[in-house]
């Protein structure tokens, strides 16, 4: 391969007898890679693929397009410190003396210190996934099990701050006794390497297992296998790589030919889906969407209540229009799931013209001799409103309801705005105005012609129901009336005289007194 290219680059070691142990080898396409996305690698053990049983070990990373991206590999024949520390250094001097910014490994405490040794500048994190898997092994035997296990989960991946960890940490310790568990106090005391409120100070492009590392070793199934010899695995390590290759290239192409369509009409999304591949910018557009912008708020949303069709003026809806408000409905959701695909909008619209053939032929068939449709079965759109709305006989007379005595302020007592209190008062007056001293004397007459101490006597009531005492006093009242009128005749007398000759009724003559006359 070097003889290809010759930036192809390998390093073999032997043992004293001349035995191979270890072998390390990078295309050239995988150092220059390197220069692009090694500010971040994952590192992993756990796939054999010769018939040596030979660990492979790649080194991964992430490129542009949030791939899996190879950038060296190795196959080794153990996994203590001093087989890590070569592999590591033939890594380092492959990629010319640049370490990577921060590198992701299992817990193994050869890597652990393979890494202190190599990278000593490099930020190392644990694998979070190999962690937490251990969780059942290590907390099952409490019989608060699974409360512990969310509880301890919610405090890794909720936790903000390195504050916040510590503080659901102790809370957690504390409320179930796990002050003697041995797996909690170490991964406590190694929290700074694993925990995500302790790691999110650097740059990771997003990973924090070794996943990418596991997931690399799929692409070699299919070409090596447990009799595969190292020659034939190094033979087919070009073949293995060619889906990837070939995986980039494609979305390469996609990022210039086809853009996915924003979600806002900002400025700033447009110029980030100028910008960003396409894989990034969906991410972006999702967390702009999702988290900035919410759906509520917009503007450009067609809200599904503003496409019911509505009938204010009556209670009963036609069945024609209780039927194109059910079609309606399922046209809108076909054409929301479709408009953003051609090939769906394709489907749709080919069903769209095939169902329009056979409304046609459904049509053509039911206006036969008789010139007219057919009826239209009923069915179970049509629906008794009255019934729906809880009335079992819509004859039935419905009496008006009791007036309820309300809680809180009487309704007199209602406080009033500025408004309200000016128009009041403006009516007082005027009503004042209107009735004016007639109604004030009617008012003083009324409290007049009360007694004191008794209730004045009621229309109904007859003289002989009165008390005694108000008959006297009416009696007194009459008198006092009759002697006003006679003073006006003051000394007069009323005499009868016998009748004349002509008259045969005597008459009375009204004679002045004795007073009257001396006074004359």
């Amino acid at each position: 391969m070097q003889a290809k290219n010759a930036n192809f680059f390998y390093a073999i070691d032997i043992n004293e007898k001349g035995r191979l142990r270890n072998l390390f080898w990078a295309d050239a396409r995988s150092r220059a890679a390197y220069q692009e996305f090694g500010d971040v690698v994952t590192f992993n053990t756990t796939y054999l693929t010769n018939k040596y049983e030979m660990p492979f070990a790649p080194f991964v990373g992430v490129n542009h397009h949030s791939q899996s991206i190879l950038l060296g590999c190795g196959l080794i024949s153990s996994e203590d410190t001093e087989t890590f520390v070569w592999l590591f250094k033939s890594w380092l001097a492959c990629m010319s003396g640049n370490a990577p910014g921060g590198i992701i490994t299992d817990q193994d405490r050869a890597m652990r210190n393979a890494t202190e040794i190599v990278f000593p500048n490099t930020r190392h994190r644990w694998c979070l996934w190999h962690i937490l898997k251990k969780i059942p092994d290590k907390l099952k035997g409490y019989a608060d099990y699974e409360s512990i296990s969310m509880t301890l989960l919610n405090t890794v991946y909720d936790s903000l701050s390195r504050d916040e960890f510590e503080r659901h940490w102790d809370e957690m310790i504390t409320k179930y006794k796990l002050h003697e568990n041995d797996w909690l106090n170490v991964m406590y005391q190694q929290r700074h390497s694993w925990v995500p409120s302790y790691v999110k100070d650097c740059f990771w492009a997003g990973m924090s297992t070794t996943q990418r590392s596991e997931s690399m070793n799929s692409f070699f199934d299919g070409h090596v296998n447990s009799k595969t010899t190292l020659k034939q695995f190094v033979e087919q390590y070009e073949n293995a790589l060619r889906s990837k290759v070939e995986k980039e290239n494609y979305e390469d192409f996609k990022c210039f030919s086809y853009s996915l369509p924003g979600a806002t009409h900002y400025n700033m999304e447009k110029q980030a889906q100028d910008i960003y591949t396409t894989s990034k910018f969906k991410e972006f557009r999702d967390e702009l969407t999702d988290k900035y912008i919410m759906r509520r708020w917009r503007k450009d949303v067609k809200r599904c209540h503003t496409r019911v069709q509505i009938s204010y003026g009556g209670w009963d809806a036609r069945p024609e229009s209780q039927r194109l408000d059910m079609m309606q409905k399922n046209f809108d959701d076909i054409k929301d799931s479709s408009y953003d695909s051609e090939d769906k909008c394709m489907i749709v619209m080919t069903w769209l013209n095939n169902l329009k053939e056979e409304l046609s032929k459904h049509e053509s068939k039911n206006s036969g001799a008789c010139g007219g449709a057919e009826p239209v079965p009923s069915s179970s759109v049509n629906r008794n409103v009255s019934d729906a709305d809880g009335i079992s006989n819509p004859s039935q007379h419905i009496l008006t309801p009791l007036v309820n005595k309300r809680k809180g302020r009487p309704p007199s007592k209602r406080k009033m705005s500025k408004v309200e209190e000016e128009v009041r008062k403006k009516q007082k007056r005027e009503q004042k105005k209107k009735c004016g001293e007639t109604g004030t004397n009617e008012e003083l007459g009324a409290k007049g012609s009360r007694t004191r101490g008794r209730p004045p006597l009621k229309k109904n009531d007859s003289p002989e129901e009165q008390p005694q005492g108000v008959k006297n006093k009416k009696q007194n009242r009459r008198n006092k009336v009759s002697s006003n009128k006679n003073s006006d005749h003051e000394g007069e007398g009323l005499k009868d005289f016998p009748p004349s000759q002509n008259d045969v009724n005597p008459k009375r003559v009204r004679v002045p007194s004795r007073r009257l006359l001396e006074t004359i």
